[in-house]
């Protein structure tokens, strides 16, 4: 995570040592090290590096040494996505969604945070992978927050927003048909009161699910 490394080495002769240089990456470039120093003062870009330093006596025999190296001195960068709940928000429902994108060469995990109305830490989830969805179920009423995290290689971290979402579970009660045997074949009214709900469905003996936004 420093870009500005200097690269020391050593080096001997039984004869006597002539010069010393080196190339980066491409070899195409040498660069001459006067008194065969060690390589400082250079600003390396992120990214990886193959450096190789010769050497060569005064009866022109020459040796090398080699290493490479990877600089990485950015943080990911991490975003909500689609369809994250968005923040100071209430729903009518017990579950929350978050989607969270991160990208970085050497991304190592993304970890998703929810929270309750205190702050108090409720599940952390972590993936390797983006884009990260998770979907937060079977919640209690009330104020929860929630973030994410995305970490690197070197540990370099960038975090989104913290969200804030409240939960009020909806009410249903079903006034008609009611809880009881019917001795005739009559053609019985679905009626009921709701609050606080986002959508509201039937089914019929467990049959296909049916979206109704009326009494029927």
């Amino acid at each position: 995570s420093n870009n500005n490394l200097d690269i020391n080495y050593t080096r001997s002769d039984s004869v006597g040592l002539s010069s010393c240089w080196y190339s980066n990456d491409s070899y195409s470039v040498n660069t001459t090290l006067a008194s065969c120093t060690n390589i400082t003062d250079i600003v390396w870009s992120d990214a990886l590096h193959n450096v190789t330093i010769w050497a060569n006596d005064t009866a022109n025999q020459v040796n090398q040494s080699s290493i490479s190296f990877t600089i990485d001195t950015t943080n990911p960068t991490i975003e909500y996505i689609s369809p994250t709940d968005t923040n100071n928000t209430s729903f009518g429902r017990n579950f929350i969604r978050v989607n969270v994108s991160a990208t970085d060469t050497n991304l190592i995990n993304i970890t998703v945070r929810l929270y309750n109305s205190t702050k108090d830490l409720l599940r952390a989830n972590t993936s390797t992978t983006s884009p990260f969805f998770i979907n937060y179920t079977s919640l209690s009423e009330g104020q929860y927050f929630f973030n994410a995290t995305a970490t690197d290689l070197l540990n370099n971290k960038n975090s989104t927003s913290t969200r804030n979402v409240s939960l009020i579970l909806p009410n249903l009660t079903i006034a008609k048909p009611e809880n009881k045997t019917y001795l005739s074949n009559i053609s019985i009214s679905l009626n009921f009161t709701s609050t606080n709900a986002d959508s509201i469905w039937y089914n019929i003996d467990n049959g296909a699910n049916t979206t109704i936004t009326e009494n029927i």
